[in-house]
């Protein structure tokens, strides 16, 4: 590691910290990193650790170093929110899994019916007779009548139902005149339904809307090579690295090799 020759008017950085060991937490443009809570000091701990004897010029730096904090803040906060507060899966690659919703539509229909031919009713009754009876003999019990009149069934002409006389209806469907009978039914449409997409809109009498989403891993790399990575990953980059590694680039004169 290499310093560069020191000038008289450049101090070490350490030179520039509270005696609480702060620096870039006490600036006023920290306060509007809307992150500032979740690091607090950790920050001025680890620029301490590995800047404090890099080279810097005191001659109005700290308001040079706000300035630059103010500047950076935003490009800070997206990659705070990146390599910290990011949501996701290190082993999904890809997104395959699916999950399948289907919605089906349908248009308002009308109903009718068309009756082909016509009915034939037939109609089978006995054949009736008058028969008169009359007493023979004295009977004076009440209700008795010396004489009254029966309508009967004529043997053998009544057709019987469960071994009884009965009348019997029968109602027969007749063609009609092109050999159509019975009843037709038809349904019709009054009004579509339309079912949309990003890349198209259809519309007709019956539709199906479907929602899918997928995650999965690709399989082109296996899940260890992905933990490997991840691990790599943060092990190689963390904010308050990244952090360090700018604030040293940018803000101090005597750099180590870093």
């Amino acid at each position: 590691m290499a310093i560069p020759y020191k000038r008289e008017k450049e101090v070490r950085l350490r030179e520039m910290f509270s005696s609480e060991y702060q620096l870039i937490t006490i600036l006023p443009a920290w306060s509007s990193f809307q992150y500032s809570e979740n690091i607090g000091q950790e920050l001025d701990d680890v620029v301490f650790a590995r800047c404090k004897d890099l080279l810097i010029d005191p001659e109005r730096y700290l308001s040079t170093l706000n300035s630059w904090l103010l500047m950076h803040i935003k490009d800070f906060e997206n990659v705070y929110d990146t390599m910290v507060l990011s949501s996701y899966d290190p082993l999904s690659n890809y997104d395959m899994k699916e999950y399948e919703g289907i919605v089906n539509k349908e248009g308002e229909k009308t109903s009718s019916a068309k009756r082909f031919g016509k009915e034939k009713t037939t109609q089978t009754v006995p054949d009736m007779k008058n028969s008169r009876y009359t007493t023979t003999f004295d009977n004076a019990a009440e209700g008795r009548l010396e004489a009254y009149n029966v309508q009967e069934v004529i043997d053998g002409s009544a057709p019987t139902l469960d071994n009884h006389n009965a009348q019997i209806t029968e109602t027969e469907q007749l063609a009609d005149n092109q050999d159509r009978q019975g009843t037709e039914l038809t349904e019709k449409y009054k009004g579509g339904v339309t079912v949309s997409t990003d890349i198209m809109t259809a519309t007709g009498d019956r539709g199906e809307e479907r929602a899918l989403s997928r995650s999965g891993n690709i399989g082109v790399t296996t899940s260890q090579q992905m933990a490997e990575s991840e691990v790599l990953l943060r092990t190689k980059y963390s904010f308050i690295n990244y952090f360090c590694d700018l604030f040293a680039k940018e803000m101090t004169i005597g750099v180590y090799e870093l």
